[in-house]
């Protein structure tokens, strides 16, 4: 089987809020939307991030329970300093010798999302190659 597009589906008791984050905070793109309830943002080509309002989903909001998106950067410190500059709470860029340097953000809905790159702020040409090459 081969995934060719792939899209990440959250349904949202606080919708809105959470829209807004996603578009003003992010600043994903919105690339289909049925007003009031569901809204599809392109991350890139190839992947994609949808909210809908939990009164119209079949299953059950998980309000942040067990779920982390993970999105590669080009620099770390400058996105963690977007979302301080935004007013958004950023945990301190942290690393382990087996993984990349990350740092954790939550949205309204209280998913847990992580920023990472190979180098906390150096590298950044070599990082986005290899990100977009797979």
């Amino acid at each position: 089987m081969e995934v060719l597009i792939s899209n990440t589906i959250i349904c949202c008791k606080r919708w809105q809020e959470t829209l807004e984050f996603y578009q003003n905070i992010l600043g994903f793109e919105i690339s289909y939307q049925r007003p009031g309830w569901f809204v599809e943002f392109r991350v890139n080509p190839k992947a994609h991030l949808s909210l809908a309002d939990a009164a119209h989903c079949t299953i059950e909001a998980a309000e942040g329970k067990g779920i982390t998106l993970s999105f590669f950067v080009a620099d770390l410190v400058a996105s963690r300093e977007h979302f301080l500059a935004q007013g958004v709470e950023a945990t301190e860029i942290r690393s382990q010798s087996w993984r990349a340097p990350w740092f954790y953000v939550w949205d309204p809905e209280g998913n847990r999302i992580e920023f990472w790159s190979n180098k906390a702020g150096a590298g950044r040409e070599r990082d986005t190659a290899q990100a977009e090459t797979g």
